[in-house]
């Protein structure tokens, strides 16, 4: 009776291998599928997205800005399906784009990354978009178009944005300085919320250093009545 068990035992259990080899091959098969017609949809939709990216490139201060989307079909399956994406970019008038690691500089790259981000925002809901510095490389009107599109980008949902920039500091709607200290054998982060007087000192010192002139205060006023 024993034996009887055991093998009836090892008889459901290849008939359950049977069963979920079936099931995994039908589920490779539908996989392939979506994969396939994802594939198909990006390919559709690259230039749609190129040219709403180059629009808000173009607004950031790269007017000649040519970016496309280079997308090859994989042989093999991946985690993000069949397709190889490569980002092609120029930001300059008759220069072939190239991979956008080989052709955009600090500045380029931050305000791709901002654009980027922007149209994320456009479509998803998302509660909380922080930036660590995504200004980095960038100064003067560019700054300020920067400091706009963040504002525009406030309106949806939560923008946190770590700058150094005096421009992007004005734009926002709550500013709080970072500072650090020594305290004894440690050093502490405070976050202090600023006051529009205090606010303005700090966006001088953002501009003259320790040293705040009166040049600078009056620019401070100019950019928070912007």
């Amino acid at each position: 009776t024993d034996l009887s068990t055991k093998v009836g035992n090892l008889q459901d259990l290849e008939q359950q291998l049977v069963e979920l080899d079936a099931s995994l091959d039908q589920s490779n098969m539908e996989v392939e599928q979506l994969a396939l017609q994802l594939h198909h949809k990006r390919v559709e939709g690259a230039p749609q997205i190129s040219e709403r990216l180059q629009k808000i490139l173009h607004g950031l201060k790269l007017p000649h800005t040519t970016l496309t989307f280079q997308l090859n079909e994989s042989q093999a399956l991946q985690s993000h399906g069949y397709t190889q994406i490569q980002l092609l970019f120029s930001a300059n008038l008759g220069h072939q784009p190239v991979a956008v690691e080989k052709a955009a500089s600090g500045g380029e790259l931050s305000r791709l990354m901002l654009a980027l981000q922007q149209m994320v925002s456009e479509k998803k809901s998302l509660p909380t978009i922080i930036f660590d510095e995504i200004d980095t490389g960038v100064s003067g009107e560019v700054a300020l178009k920067m400091a706009s599109l963040l504002q525009e980008m406030s309106k949806n949902g939560q923008c946190l944005a770590i700058t150094h920039l005096p421009q992007v500091a004005a734009k926002a709607a709550h500013h709080f300085k970072v500072s650090k200290e020594l305290a004894g054998e440690r050093m502490l982060t405070s976050v202090t919320t600023l006051n529009l007087p205090e606010r303005r000192i700090e966006i001088a010192r953002l501009m003259s250093g320790e040293q705040i002139t009166e040049a600078a205060l009056q620019h401070a006023d100019n950019l928070l009545a912007l």
